[in-house]
């Protein structure tokens, strides 16, 4: 998933193909779950990392990145997985 990702220690349950295609469908899942986090009004978003990792069974860098990367592309006119594909820098 892009640099930021790709370096990161994995929790088991947390794989990564190596094709950008299936790693933009991946991070698109966390986009539409933090989406849906946030309309709920569960948790401020700066406290959203625990939830992620619960959700994911992500470690907790990993959970952080993903989070980041969630709300530096943070657009309510974009797909989790336009967003997601930005992420990782595919210009499709």
């Amino acid at each position: 998933m892009g640099a930021d990702l790709d370096n990161d220690q994995r929790a088991s349950g947390d794989s990564m193909t190596g094709d950008q295609s299936a790693d933009i469908a991946e991070l698109a899942k966390h986009f539409d779950y933090l989406d849906r986090l946030r309309e709920s009004g569960k948790t401020n978003m700066y406290g959203a990392r625990p939830f992620v990792m619960k959700r994911f069974r992500l470690g907790e860098d990993r959970a952080g990145k993903v989070l980041s990367l969630w709300m530096k592309t943070f657009n309510r006119d974009e797909t989790p997985e336009q967003r997601a594909a930005k992420a990782v820098g595919d210009t499709r």
